[in-house]
């Protein structure tokens, strides 16, 4: 049988770690997700365990392949040959996890009042008084995640959380299959431009409306592996060379092995959005009362006398 020995050009990649930026706003329009880079390991037994990378799965596969059997396989250094990965450039087979898909799944809004504020104007001149109201809310994030997939490992992963019409974030690093919940402390509000008078015994009621928000992310990730998997084989005649490095790849497809893993975890971000200000003026139940230089209020409605 005819031995065909195929030069692969085999891709490159780096390890940048896996991060998932999700950008928060009240509706579908102004809310997205997208996510970038990829989480590379040398295969342990565990990894060889999980994919079912046996000695016996990969000779036969090697059969299929090249149309030999090998007298054995190698997938990471060292080998008993020292380290022919590291000699022949080729790539020992890793794990790969990369994210498939993110979407946006669901936004639930509640519209809430987050804080009043009122000031009284208790002089005798009329007060100038800027539009605008602010209060620290909190913001949590956590995630569920399917029972089927990549189990529990020591993997972490970047996630950024932004607010519409905000230059806060929330940015932390979440372990593989964590439910932990996050938290942080935003400021929220809102402000107009210009300013509202508001003249003696008045009061300026300022309010801070907005929307509970709760925004739901689907994150689909697949694990893999890839490299290449280098098989021993005895020497033919007119050839010296007798290491072949197929992929492991088209080793797994030859010998039927399912090479791949899906996850989905879906990531809950509870923050608040669409601040919105709004003020109204009132007559305060207060009375002015001048006495030679100085004013103030009685509260009781009762006039206070100077005393001399």
């Amino acid at each position: 049988m005819l031995f065909v020995f195929l030069v692969l050009l085999i891709p490159v990649f780096c390890n940048a770690k896996i991060r998932i930026h999700i950008h928060t706003a009240s509706s579908l329009d102004y809310t997205s997700v997208r996510s970038s880079g990829i989480d590379l390991k040398t295969v342990t037994d565990r990894e060889i365990a999980l994919f079912n990378l046996t000695k016996d799965n990969l000779i036969r596969g090697m059969r299929i392949e090249l149309g030999r059997y090998p007298e054995d396989v190698f997938l990471t250094d060292p080998t008993p040959y020292e380290n022919l990965f590291e000699k022949f450039k080729w790539p020992p087979v890793r794990r790969k996890l990369t994210v498939e898909a993110v979407k946006v799944i669901d936004i639930i809004n509640e519209p809430v009042q987050v804080t009043v504020q009122e000031f009284i104007n208790n002089t005798t001149k009329p007060i100038k008084r800027n539009i605008g109201i602010y209060k620290t809310v909190e913001s949590t994030v956590f995630s569920t995640w399917s029972k089927t997939g990549f189990p529990v490992d020591n993997i972490t992963y970047g996630v950024k959380v932004s607010y519409r019409n905000s230059n806060q974030t929330f940015e932390y690093e979440n372990i593989w299959r964590s439910t932990l919940v996050r938290n942080q402390m935003v400021r929220f509000g809102a402000s107009k431009p210009g300013y509202v008078k508001v003249e003696p015994g008045q009061k300026l009621r300022t309010t801070l409306n907005g929307f509970k928000t709760i925004v739901l992310v689907e994150v689909t990730y697949k694990a893999s592996v890839i490299g290449n998997v280098i098989g021993d084989f005895e020497e033919l005649e007119g050839i010296h060379y007798h290491f072949f490095a197929p992929t492991v790849r088209n080793i797994m497809k030859a010998a039927d092995i399912y090479n791949e893993l899906i996850t989905t975890e879906e990531v809950e971000v509870r923050c608040f959005t669409d601040p919105r200000v709004e003020v109204s003026i009132e007559h305060a139940d207060v009375e002015i009362v001048t006495a030679r230089n100085r004013a103030f209020v009685s509260l009781s409605g009762k006039r206070q006398r100077n005393k001399r």
